[in-house]
């Protein structure tokens, strides 16, 4: 039985089941998969799982970081300063920059998982704006807004 963190058939819940530690979650996929179970008791949704329900989700969550990442490197901050630096709204800038990275981030995996797992076309933005959140805070990818030594 694996709660909140495999969820058999649906793209994961909103903000990535609501986690707080997205790297030991992501990790957790890897742990669940260690384990030589047939059945998956997801605790949500009302289905038992099989383990290609796993490496689905599994591949949901990869596609979602490399997406993240990918959209963190594109898109251009400019517009953001552009429109809101004069106003001295910092926060604007960087609410509208993040709100784009997770929308860019968001469209092909919601395209692609959208009738493969369910609310895929639900959740994926939400989704991708907590992995863009971990990027920047666990991982410290800050795009515009940090520097690489």
């Amino acid at each position: 039985m694996v709660v909140d963190v495999l969820f058999p058939g649906w793209a994961p819940f909103k903000g990535l089941a609501a986690s707080q530690d997205i790297p030991a979650w992501i990790k957790a996929h890897d742990i669940v998969m260690d384990y030589p179970w047939r059945t998956l008791v997801g605790g949500h949704l009302g289905r038992l799982g099989v383990r290609a329900d796993a490496t689905t989700q599994q591949q949901y969550v990869a596609d979602l970081l490399a997406s993240t990442r990918a959209a963190e490197a594109s898109v251009d901050p400019a517009p953001f300063y552009e429109k809101y630096g004069p106003t001295g709204n910092s926060w604007a800038i960087f609410k509208t920059y993040l709100d784009a990275v997770a929308t860019t981030a968001a469209a092909p995996v919601a395209a692609k998982y959208t009738g493969v797992l369910a609310a895929a076309d639900v959740f994926t933005v939400d989704n991708a704006m907590v992995m863009l959140e971990s990027l920047r805070i666990d991982f410290g990818e800050l795009g515009p807004f940090g520097f690489r030594p």
